[in-house]
């Protein structure tokens, strides 16, 4: 079974109750389906775009450009199945205990689950780490799978794997629920836009720019 990083269980019983509590107030089809549970608990980490480039342009693996976020994902069950998950941040500067700033009713946590099953059964290796990553810029979710032998300058980024969680794209090498090599996803990824949101342009910009001309 590959290894993560685990909260304690103190920090487990604190963060089960405080969701099952914004889950009653807030979202009352699924909590009257019955109590939620705490599931799986993932420490968050960050790709971003420039990460992507720098590790194709230095032959880095993506395990040694992620960063983590302070956040941890919480999966959340109702009888026995996934049904959402939650965000918190771990205690810091900004405030002494865990904060839970957000709970989604979502299918990313059965992508998830089916995700961590298929690498336990297909990536049985109790020394392969692995790690949740957003990259928002892509609208994607991944498991970075960084396996035994890896040199701990990050060379060789063929040796480890990406595991697509969730992926708006459909071209080889971004495909969801797909074990990738790290070469290969690299060589993806870079092939693609990144997403943008639209851009508003207040009303007093537009009125200035067309008495300019």
């Amino acid at each position: 079974m590959a290894i993560t990083r685990r909260l304690h269980p103190e920090a487990i019983s604190d963060l089960s109750g405080r969701i099952a509590n914004l889950v009653a107030r807030h979202d009352t089809a699924v909590s009257t389906s019955g109590p939620p549970e705490l599931a799986e608990s993932f420490a968050v980490h960050l790709l971003s775009p420039g990460g992507v480039k720098g590790a194709a342009r230095r032959g880095r693996s993506l395990a040694r450009v992620i960063r983590t976020s302070g956040r941890w994902h919480h999966q959340i069950y109702i009888g026995g199945k996934p049904v959402g998950f939650a965000r918190s941040e771990e205690p810091g500067r900004a405030h002494s205990d865990w904060s839970v700033n957000s709970v989604f009713v979502s299918d990313l946590a059965a992508k998830i689950e089916a995700a961590v099953q298929r690498i336990d059964a297909e990536r049985p290796d109790d020394k392969t780490e692995v790690r949740l990553v957003d990259f928002p810029a892509h609208h994607m979710h991944l498991f970075m799978i960084e396996s035994p032998g890896t040199s701990a300058k990050g060379k060789k980024p063929g040796k480890n794997e990406v595991f697509v969680i969730g992926s708006p794209f459909s071209a080889p090498g971004l495909e969801e629920g797909r074990f990738y090599s790290e070469r290969k996803f690299l060589r993806a990824i870079l092939a693609k836009p990144l997403i943008r949101g639209l851009i508003h342009k207040p009303a007093a910009s537009r009125r200035k720019s067309k008495a300019g001309r």
